[in-house]
């Protein structure tokens, strides 16, 4: 799963893939990604072997499906920053600029975006 053209991530071109195992996803290679813009000094790196997850309601599965590419590598940082202690607001905003990344379309992420930042004020 290549980057999109014109993105300001630094995992542009990883050539990872994610594997469901137990209900979580794993990838194959560690998933860099710069903060702010590639080149920024700020990094992460979420290692191969961390397990994340697509949580989507059921009613909204139809819209925004669990299993597809273009949201795993955010998802995959959201779980992340969030297990290393990021507060909320941070991975959400992360979380919206991988998936700016990735191409989805702005309304997606705009719903997306909403929902995790919801979920953690529950």
């Amino acid at each position: 799963m290549a980057g999109r053209t014109g993105s300001v991530s630094a995992y542009t071109d990883w050539e990872g893939e994610f594997l469901l195992e137990d209900g979580r996803y794993r990838a194959t290679l560690p998933l860099p990604w710069d903060v702010g813009c590639k080149g920024s000094g700020v990094s992460v790196t979420v290692p191969a072997e961390f397990r994340h997850n697509v949580s989507v309601p059921a009613p909204l599965r139809w819209a925004f499906p669990p299993d597809e590419p273009e949201f795993q590598r955010g998802a995959r940082l959201h779980d992340f920053l969030l297990a290393a202690g990021w507060s909320p607001p941070e991975a959400a905003g992360v979380f919206h600029a991988a998936l700016k990344a990735d191409g989805v379309s702005s309304w997606r992420r705009l719903c997306m975006f909403v929902g995790v930042a919801l979920w953690h004020w529950r």
